[in-house]
C-alpha cells in the first residue's frame, strides 16, 4: 500500500467522502478497498474526462 495526497475543492473532497462512507455503510468493506474501486472507475473514464477539458481554455 502506498499514500498520496492532492489538492482538492472542498466541495469535491466532500462529495467523495460521503461516497466512501455510504458504500462502507451499505458493504462492510474497508474504506481503502472502496477508494480503490473508485479510483479504478474514475480510470476507466479518463478519455471521457480529457474531452470535458479540451473545450476549456488552458489555465493561466
Amino acid at each position: 500500500m502506498t499514500r498520496r495526497s492532492w489538492y482538492l475543492a472542498r466541495d469535491v473532497c466532500d462529495d467523495f467522502t460521503a461516497c466512501v462512507a455510504e458504500i462502507r455503510a451499505r458493504t462492510g468493506m474497508p474504506k481503502h478497498d472502496i477508494v480503490a474501486a473508485l479510483l479504478r472507475a474514475a480510470v476507466s473514464q479518463a478519455e471521457s474526462v480529457v474531452e470535458q477539458f479540451k473545450h476549456l481554455p488552458p489555465p493561466d
